[in-house]
Order: structure tokens, then C-alpha cells, then sequence
């Protein structure tokens, strides 16, 4: 389903443990992303004005395969410990992020299911791994930072088809009277040089685990469908990150 050999799982790139992703298989076309399920059934039995449930369906599982390669990318012997160490890697208790250098902006969130060994008798191969997908987005990352001495405004499209709550690491740059602010959100009350996260969705402000949530007004930055307008005023740096949930 990916066409690059590279990727990273859970922030780890494949070279650190010298595995490709290789297609196994002479078809010419792949399937390509996460397939889009959704269950559609009849409530009643009625043949007029029949009311229907629409639920989203289980994502179908994906199905890679990881090659050990030397450093001129020919197939080599799988030790007992190259096994461990790529179990030890892939097998994870939650889901974690996938990218494909393929587009390192979309993440997919995997969590492996299966593995099978398909080697040769003298241990050439590959492991075939199964990742159950979290849900059937991939999310499109986004990041932009910038510095404020007095006012600015900033765009943001957000692709997807809801509204969405981003991340905001904020460093003050003034002093503890400075009055940061984006759109109706204010921040006030912030030593030189201290950074908050802002978390619009979880309703968090934080400096390392120290909880600064009276330092906000409350006014949460919210991003709707389409392009949206970020006015900021203040005097700080500040990154917004968000992962926006798109169907491909």
C-alpha cells in the first residue's frame, strides 16, 4: 500500500534496525492508504420513508512487509536477534504513528496484530506484519511558528470536515505584565522567556507539569472547516500544531 521502502513507526526510522518495506507480489496496481468502510442498515421493515443506521465500519487491517537489508540494500540472513530487535519495535500496547516517506506530512496510526515469518530455508525473507489502523483518517500534520513583537494575523486551512482544537506552545517574550493573546484567547501573568503548551482540546495549559490555567482567560482557539484567521497581538513566539483528520 506504500510505494517507498521508507517509513518510520513510532518515531523511529527503518534504518536504525536495516529493514525496507518490499512488495512481495507482481500486481501492478497497490492499494493505496486506508480503505473507508461504513455500515449502513435498515431500521424497520418499511418500503416507504425506511430510516437507516449509519455507523463508521472497522478499517481493514494493513499488511507490510519488512526486508533485512545490508548497506547496499541486498537481502540478508534474519538473525534471532534481528527478529527480538523489530518485534521489540513493532509490537506496541497502543497505537503509534506510521509515516511513509511516501508524504512524511500524512500519519496513519497503526498497532501491529500479526507477524509471520516468510523466509527462505536459509533464513532470507521477510517479516509480514499485520497493523490493525486506528480509524480510517490519516492525519495531515501541520506546523507553523512564528515570533509577535506587537500584532500580526496568521492563515490556517483546515482540510478536514469538522472543527478542530490545535496545540499552541506560546513563549512569552516580554515580562510577567505582557497580555499575549490569539483571537479571544488572552495569556497574561508569564515570566520572561516561559513557554506554555495550550491544549484546546483537552483544556490544559501547562509549563512542563506545572499547571498554569488561571494565567488564561479560556477562550479556546477553535479551527472550522476551511480557512481560518488566527489574529495575534502580544509579544512571544508561538507554534500551533495540528494533525488534521482527512479521508484519502
Amino acid at each position: 500500500m506504500f510505494i517507498s521502502k521508507d517509513f518510520t513507526f513510532d518515531s523511529i526510522d527503518n534504518s536504525e534496525y536495516n529493514v525496507i518495506l518490499v512488495e512481495l507480489d507482481s500486481d501492478i496496481l497497490n492499494e493505496i492508504g486506508v480503505v473507508y468502510k461504513r455500515d449502513i442498515t435498515r431500521e424497520d421493515g418499511s418500503t416507504y420513508n425506511p430510516t437507516f443506521n449509519i455507523e463508521n465500519g472497522e478499517p481493514d487491517d494493513i499488511v507490510l512487509n519488512l526486508m533485512l537489508v545490508d548497506g547496499n540494500m541486498i537481502p540478508k540472513v534474519w538473525s534471532e536477534e534481528d527478529i527480538i530487535n523489530v518485534k521489540k519495535w513493532i509490537i506496541k500496547d497502543e497505537f503509534k504513528p506510521f509515516i511513509s516517506q511516501d508524504n512524511p506530512d500524512y500519519i496513519y496510526y497503526f498497532q501491529c496484530s500479526n507477524i509471520r515469518k516468510k523466509f527462505t530455508t536459509k533464513g532470507e525473507g521477510a517479516l509480514e506484519v499485520t497493523f490493525k489502523p486506528m480509524d480510517c483518517f490519516v492525519y495531515k500534520k501541520y506546523s507553523k511558528t512564528i515570533t509577535v513583537d506587537d500584532a500580526t494575523s496568521l492563515s490556517i486551512s483546515n482540510p478536514s470536515n469538522e472543527d478542530y482544537f490545535p496545540i499552541i506552545e506560546l513563549t512569552n517574550k516580554g515580562d510577567n505584565s505582557t497580555v499575549n493573546k490569539i483571537n479571544e484567547l488572552e495569556i497574561t501573568g508569564l515570566n520572561t522567556d516561559e513557554k506554555v503548551i495550550i491544549d484546546n482540546l483537552m483544556l490544559t495549559v501547562l509549563d512542563g507539569n506545572i499547571n498554569k490555567f488561571n494565567c488564561c482567560n479560556r477562550k479556546w482557539v477553535k479551527l472550522i472547516p476551511g480557512l481560518n484567521t488566527l489574529n495575534i497581538s502580544g509579544n512571544c513566539e508561538i507554534k500551533i500544531l495540528a494533525e488534521f483528520p482527512i479521508l484519502l
